[in-house]
């Protein structure tokens, strides 16, 4: 609400990260991942050359939703176990 950071959601890295390096010929398509909670800062700090990052979930579930509290100071967000649940 305060528009100072921005809370985003991004997938776990693949577990098959060396065999993409190696570009082997195949991709496994119904395996998903599950994604976790981020905040982004939007200020830089002097002579920062890119915008502060945090991960605010770890573990072995999947964020399905978030929302900022109306004074910017914490986020309420929902997880199931898996991202098929």
């Amino acid at each position: 609400p305060d528009s100072r950071r921005i809370a985003y959601t991004v997938t776990d890295a693949r577990a098959d990260e060396k065999e993409r390096r190696e570009k082997k010929d195949w991709d496994v398509v119904d395996e998903f991942q599950n994604a976790h909670l981020y905040v982004v800062t939007l200020s830089k700090a002097a002579n920062a050359t890119s915008f502060p990052t945090k991960q605010v979930t770890k573990g072995d579930f999947h964020i399905v939703g978030m929302d900022w509290s109306p004074d910017s100071r914490t986020i309420v967000f929902a997880q199931q176990k898996t991202p098929s649940a």
